[in-house]
């Protein structure tokens, strides 16, 4: 049976997520450093939580 050869690719580490409370409406998420993620609170609206990506 032939052999073939493999390529193996590194993995880059995963980084862990943060969230920071700014109050209690307002939340960013953190992935390391780098912001990916806010969520708010609007009690004018039928679903009030709010989650916007930042890319």
């Amino acid at each position: 049976m032939p052999q073939t050869a493999t390529t193996v690719t590194p993995v880059k580490p995963v980084e862990e997520l943060t969230s920071v409370e700014i109050s209690f409406y307002d939340h960013e998420i953190y992935c390391g450093t780098q912001l990916i993620a806010t969520i708010s609170y609007n009690d004018d609206l039928t679903q009030p939580w709010i989650v916007m990506g930042q890319w």
